[in-house]
């Protein structure tokens, strides 16, 4: 089966952190901005990052507020939910930059606001960012190479593991039962197209070099299950695809994070895996009973530190048997644990 994909070119910019606390301005008893920050270089005519950790003092968990963050030449709002009274949640907000905003210094008011009439909590804090140049008009030449490159490498990749898998079933199957200087809208459409013309002809490529090699391991392997008399592998897997619970925010570090792997499997048989946590590897076993898209959920609970207040987890799904054996997915969780 080929794939078509889509890809945004994205030039990249300096990366450097701009962070500077002012005295609480106009703070009341209910809540206030613990710290705000303004991530990178600020760039004209795209989002910039605010990130703002708001302290819920006494007011009702749940209390609405809203985050403004202003400067010359630029701004945004955002809204959010505030902690239970006690803790503190973080915020990423944003600040729209205009496009003819001028590089240089620029002092950013980020206010805490009730979100409705007669809300509680406001706090006022200023942060320091600098705003760089505009974008360079792209070169189609440069652009083009690049992205053609880009393509190519991933067509090569995609097209390897589904010759691969493609060629595998076949010959798994025959042993089993036989017995042996444009505007940014040109620039994008421009590499796009260099983008999916790459890809076309790596796919190729490996779709062929996926074939050869899938063809001796699936035979290989289709003898070794007839042999032995174990059950078939020969089932692929597609769409896999990991994701935690709770992924940010607050959680009971006592029950841990919970990390869900779901895909679909075509054929019928039992395909091995394993999870990949940092104390090691707990392995298992699914079946399928047959079908093009018969799809599957595999969960598994990772534990947070004894006595940790925050915590990053990040847990790897590996799937170790058939066509799409070393096909991988993960989701990584940044939780702070609830007092």
């Amino acid at each position: 089966m080929k794939r078509c994909k889509r890809v945004a070119v994205v030039l990249p910019v300096a990366a450097g952190l701009c962070l500077v606390y002012a005295p609480v301005a106009v703070a009341d008893a209910d809540a206030s901005i613990v710290s705000a920050e303004v991530s990178g270089t600020l760039t004209p005519g795209a989002r910039a990052s605010v990130k703002v950790v708001v302290m819920n003092h006494k007011a009702p968990a749940g209390q609405k507020s809203c985050i403004s963050a202003k400067m010359d030449g630029g701004g945004g709002t955002s809204c959010f939910d505030l902690g239970a009274p006690g803790t503190s949640v973080t915020h990423d907000g944003f600040m729209e930059v205009l496009k003819d905003a001028k590089p240089g210094p620029r002092t950013v008011t980020v206010n805490l606001l009730p979100r409705a009439v007669g809300g509680l909590g406001k706090d006022t804090k200023t942060v320091t960012a600098t705003v760089g140049n505009a974008p360079p008009a792209c070169d189609p030449v440069s652009l083009n190479r690049d992205a053609f490159q880009l393509g190519h490498t991933e067509g090569l990749k995609d097209g390897r593991e589904d010759g691969f898998a493609d060629s595998y079933r076949q010959s798994y199957d025959d042993a089993f039962k036989k017995k042996p200087g444009l505007t940014a809208e040109q620039c994008q459409d421009f590499a796009l197209s260099a983008f999916q013309n790459g890809y076309g002809k790596g796919y190729e490529t490996g779709f062929k070099e996926g074939q050869a090699k899938g063809g001796k391991v699936g035979e290989k392997e289709g003898k070794e299950d007839r042999q032995k008399g174990n059950t078939s592998r020969n089932v692929t897997i597609r769409q896999l695809r990991v994701t935690a619970l709770p992924a940010t925010g607050e959680a009971d570090c006592a029950q841990g994070v919970k990390f869900t792997a779901s895909f679909l499997g075509s054929g019928t048989g039992t395909i091995q895996f394993h999870w990949e946590r940092s104390s090691g590897k707990v392995p298992g076993t699914i079946e399928f009973s047959g079908g093009d898209a018969e799809p599957k959920t595999v969960t598994d609970q990772a534990a947070v530190p004894a006595g940790a207040t925050t915590a990053t987890l990040t847990q790897k799904f590996v799937i170790d048997s058939g066509p799409s054996k070393g096909k991988t997915a993960q989701a990584t969780a940044n939780v702070t644990c609830k007092k």
